[in-house]
């Protein structure tokens, strides 16, 4: 069955359980043709974020039983996502860590154990976007860079939050020839991946410190926070995110801390 945006064919859903799209998000792994999991997002880094997010959960907060965590690596590793893996690693060292100082020499070969396969996954995904997807790469860059560009020229109240208008915007807007060649990319009328730049391009220099400063402050998870808002903040860096829902949520939870002590 296929899923159909406006314009032309966006995905293939398995009876709307979940997404893949085998053209675009396809893998070989030790000859193996597979696709990445993008569960019922419309990529599999979106999915990566909310499953890294579950795996802190269950780690730190629910501990629900010891076969949940080895069961969220797996769909994590499915993504095939350099970042989701990454990310995946650090949480399950800390985790870990108790066992690890209990055990060292044990807990030490497990992990080499563990991390050197996913070591080869990490680098065969990144080669194959070298090779492949040249210009993923400068894309990325290209939305580090150019977002705080504009944001630069607009710096107290940015361009607007419109996704179309930022489109049309950045599509006619260069950068200067020396940036340019460094980057090797052309304009785009796509949409940033980096949502942070996003946000300082849009909303400028003032709204958006003070937005990412209510995202730092939120108070709904709290316990091991830093670990919590390492995924958050890598993930904003990578992926359009920082105004969807449930993003919104952390930052509005961080507004309310920040007003409430003006009303005590």
């Amino acid at each position: 069955m296929s899923v159909q945006g406006a314009e032309k064919l966006v995905t293939k859903t398995y009876n709307y359980l979940f997404f893949y799209n085998p053209e675009k998000h396809a893998f070989n792994f030790f000859g193996i043709d597979l696709v990445r999991n993008q569960g019922w997002f419309w990529e599999p880094g979106v999915n990566q974020v909310y499953l890294n997010i579950l795996l802190y959960l269950e780690g730190f907060v629910f501990k629900r039983g010891k076969w949940m965590i080895p069961l969220i690596v797996f769909a994590i590793i499915t993504t095939y996502s350099t970042t989701g893996i990454f990310l995946m690693i650090i949480i399950l060292f800390f985790i870990f860590i108790k066992y690890i100082k209990r055990n060292p020499i044990i807990y030490i070969f497990l992990g080499i154990l563990i991390i050197y396969p996913l070591y080869y996954l990490a680098k065969s995904n990144i080669e194959n976007k070298s090779i492949e997807n040249v210009s993923s790469v400068n894309k990325r860059i290209f939305d580090l860079v150019q977002p705080l560009s504009i944001a630069a020229e607009n710096p107290i109240s940015g361009i607007g939050l419109d996704i179309e208008h930022f489109q049309k915007y950045r599509s006619e807007y260069h950068l200067s020839d020396e940036t340019q060649s460094l980057l090797t990319t052309e304009t785009t009328e796509k949409g940033s991946t980096n949502s942070v730049t996003f946000l300082i391009a849009a909303t400028g220099f003032p709204m958006s410190l003070f937005l990412l400063y209510c995202l730092f402050q939120q108070n709904l998870f709290t316990y091991r926070k830093g670990i919590f808002m390492t995924i958050i903040i890598i993930s904003v860096f990578s992926e359009p995110l920082l105004l969807r829902p449930f993003f919104l949520i952390l930052i509005v939870s961080g507004m309310y801390s920040f007003f409430n002590k003006f009303t005590k």
